[in-house]
């Protein structure tokens, strides 16, 4: 089992820190691998690292723009920091999205 999976898995059974040590090493590991920043992004944003949760979801928007997962979680996130009038833009940009194009995620 390599470290996405354990960090998987162990999201899935809300050991959040061990998830988060796991996405972290892989990221260490291959800094290019993009979906495992969205996956440190939701456990971030489970352990209550908001802005650590931005971060990461910044990366997987920079590199997919339409990302209709990352796009929703990080309004969610800026809604959970009260910077409504960021996330706005985020949600503006989902909301515009094609619904066949978002139900690919």
């Amino acid at each position: 089992m390599n470290f996405t999976q354990r960090g998987e898995s162990r999201l899935r059974n809300g050991k959040y820190h061990e998830a988060f040590f796991d996405f972290s090493k892989c990221i260490e590991i291959e800094p290019k691998m993009i979906p495992v920043y969205n996956f440190r992004a939701k456990t971030r944003g489970l352990l209550k690292d908001y802005k650590g949760a931005i971060e990461d979801y910044l990366i997987v928007l920079s590199d997919k723009p339409d990302h209709g997962q990352a796009l929703y979680e990080i309004g969610i996130t800026y809604f959970m920091t009260t910077k409504w009038k960021k996330e706005k833009t985020h949600l503006e940009k989902l909301k515009n999205l094609e619904f066949k194009k978002l139900q690919k995620y």
